[in-house]
């Protein structure tokens, strides 16, 4: 996943070595900072900083595959796309995430509306 969990993970397995070629599977058009949201939460930090454009954050030495991981077939060594396109592996690493659902939650989109003071 395109997530910070995914990126960073990406960037520490790249680092070690630069020979592997790296793939990240993600379809969301912005990136979320999860972490700063505790920061929002608690008043010291606007929502806005948190969001990015999900291209800018995904490493130059990877490849971004802009579609949702619809089924793995480990004995295959295949991730399926929702697309219907294959992306074969050697080696998996899952970071799943979640989706983010702010209506979810009665007034919350209320307060991140709120400016901050």
């Amino acid at each position: 996943g395109g997530g910070a969990a995914g990126i960073d993970t990406a960037s520490q397995i790249w680092h070690r070595n630069h020979e592997l070629k790296i793939g990240i599977i993600d379809p969301a058009e912005k990136h979320y900072y999860q972490p700063g949201f505790t920061l929002v939460g608690g008043g010291c930090m606007d929502f806005n900083t948190t969001v990015k454009k999900q291209e800018d954050v995904i490493p130059d030495f990877a490849e971004w595959y802009k579609d949702s991981a619809e089924s793995v077939h480990p004995k295959d060594n295949i991730v399926k796309l929702g697309s219907g396109r294959e992306i074969e592996y050697k080696t998996l690493l899952l970071a799943a995430g979640f989706e983010l659902n702010i209506g979810g939650i009665e007034g919350l989109q209320e307060a991140l509306d709120k400016p901050l003071d």
